[in-house]
């Protein structure tokens, strides 16, 4: 018997704010949630440190700026992205990019 290795797994709506806060969240859940369409979700996961870089990337393109904003503070984002994050359209998302790149996001 052959196990199908194509399964999609659709967390309860209830439960992936905790999923896209936790650190310990596989990374394939994690890249699931990036596009999630509650914006709590993605704030929570843009601030979690074991958010893979290719996440981070992708929501400091966010449309909501306290999602672009808190990609800013993860120490985990890369310095280009926070480069990138210099030049948003949002004043706030600029400070708080800025601030990290002179403090030094390890």
């Amino acid at each position: 018997m052959r196990l199908n290795t194509a399964v999609e797994v659709r967390p309860d709506p209830a439960m992936k704010p905790a999923l896209a806060a936790r650190p310990s969240t596989p990374t394939w859940i994690l890249e699931g949630l990036a596009g999630d369409e509650n914006r709590l979700v993605r704030y929570l996961l843009a601030g979690n440190p074991a958010a893979p870089v290719a996440v981070l990337a992708r929501l400091s393109r966010d449309t909501c700026p306290i999602v672009r904003a808190e990609v800013a503070a993860n120490p985990s984002t890369p310095v280009d992205v926070l480069e990138g994050l210099l030049e948003d359209e949002d004043e706030e998302v600029r400070r708080v990019a800025g601030f990290y790149l002179q403090r030094g996001n390890p």
